[in-house]
């Protein structure tokens, strides 16, 4: 994904959030594999004083990383679309649009490209509409007065 128009700071706040519900959402899983593991014992026999207190050690780690993975995700969501670009923000193409190319100008604004690559230079921006758009060049009112 290619983000343009966008102020630095909040696209280095959203790779934090990212980073962090990343490192979340890993040790939620290692809690999974743990609690999963005490529970294939307990299937088996019943559990000593020790593994009882893991597994309820493990049960609230579970829902703690729950609910911080959860937090996290609304506050990347919430960061996501909170950016506009600037209204003249464009990404230039020189030779081909490849396939499957995102472009991302915020607020809902994202464009992708198709199954098939394009040839020859495309101008890839945000409409009157704010919608995401390609084109063979930029509109009128995007252009540089020379």
């Amino acid at each position: 994904t290619i983000t343009v128009g966008i102020d630095p700071a909040l696209r280095d706040t959203i790779e934090e959030i990212k980073n962090a519900l990343k490192a979340k959402q890993e040790t939620l899983e290692k809690i999974r594999i743990s609690l999963n593991r005490v529970n294939e014992v307990l299937k088996k026999r019943a559990l000593d004083a020790t593994e009882t207190q893991t597994r309820e050690k493990l049960l609230l780690a579970l829902k703690k990383y729950r609910s911080l993975v959860e937090s996290d995700e609304m506050q990347l969501e919430s960061a996501q679309h909170s950016y506009v670009a600037h209204d003249k923000a464009y990404v230039l193409v020189e030779a081909q649009l490849f396939p499957n190319v995102e472009v991302n100008f915020g607020k809902g604004a994202l464009f992708r490209s198709g199954i098939r690559p394009v040839n020859g230079k495309q101008a890839i921006y945000v409409n009157e509409d704010r919608l995401a758009t390609a084109a063979s060049s930029l509109p009128s009112y995007m252009e540089k007065p020379d």
